[in-house]
């Protein structure tokens, strides 16, 4: 039996990183924050394959990817990085039984989670569809189900899997650090943390066809809130498309769910 399985990786939620500095590329932190992405994401790897996985595509999708050195990784998965924001998970598709989510943080505007935000710390005040407000974990949820992917498992900070019990409550949350504020967090050793998500991947096998995938109805009403009228400006000169409802927030209104990045 053939058993297809998506890996969505971001750095935040890694155990062992401790600091904003380790998730910036370029700064000499980075370096040793994507060796504790590598085992991590290796682990679940790992743990999907002795679940009974046959098949894993691991999507790098820290920043602008690239964050992953494949030769440090396990060589029975295939690899690939997103395409800017609005590629959010790429190559996923209906073939897929299933995704786990490595590695996560919390949306924009949380309480006491590490480094919360939603695609841009800087720019991001809120994101809402249909009134509703989401992070990145809630957009994956919504783009994977659309092709009924659910989402088996998902590791990272307390923050981030309250966040994903919320809108996916069957899924498996493993919680390998706790925020104290933005940027203090209390932290898992990562090798406890490797283990954690290797046995958790390794279960969330079991899940398949059990956990719903996260769907909405549409129309989808989109509103996008920056920080500052300074970014609604720079957003809208490219995107005449997009509906300005005051200083910070712009709206789009789609039917295609694959549609509900555009104002970024």
């Amino acid at each position: 039996m053939n058993m297809k399985i998506y890996i969505m990786t971001d750095l935040e939620g890694i155990s062992g990183v401790r600091r904003a500095s380790e998730c910036k590329s370029g700064l000499d932190e980075y370096q040793k924050a994507c060796r504790y992405l590598e085992n991590e994401v290796n682990a679940a790897i790992e743990g999907a394959f002795e679940g009974g996985a046959t098949e894993v595509l691991v999507c790098d999708s820290h920043g602008s990817g690239f964050n992953l050195d494949l030769k440090n990784m396990d060589k029975r998965a295939r690899y690939c990085e997103n395409n800017g924001i609005k590629e959010l998970m790429a190559l996923i598709d209906e073939s897929f039984d299933g995704y786990l989510n490595i590695g996560h943080h919390a949306k924009a505007g949380t309480i006491n989670a590490f480094l919360d935000h939603t695609q841009c710390g800087e720019s991001v005040f809120d994101y809402k569809i249909n009134g509703v407000s989401y992070g990145e974990i809630g957009q994956q949820l919504l783009l994977a189900g659309d092709y009924d992917v659910a989402q088996l498992m998902i590791s990272g900070d307390k923050a981030a899997c309250e966040e994903s019990t919320t809108l996916s409550p069957d899924s498996i949350s493993v919680s390998v650090k706790e925020a104290y504020g933005n940027n203090k967090v209390n932290c898992l050793p990562p090798e406890l943390g490797c283990e954690m998500v290797r046995k958790a991947s390794k279960e969330a096998m079991s899940l398949i066809g059990k956990v719903k995938p996260f769907k909405i109805d549409g129309p989808y009403d989109v509103q996008l809130t920056l920080t500052r009228t300074r970014f609604a400006d720079n957003i809208c000169k490219n995107k005449p498309f997009l509906e300005r409802l005051d200083g910070r927030t712009l709206r789009y209104v789609t039917n295609d769910i694959k549609e509900i990045l555009m104002p970024f």
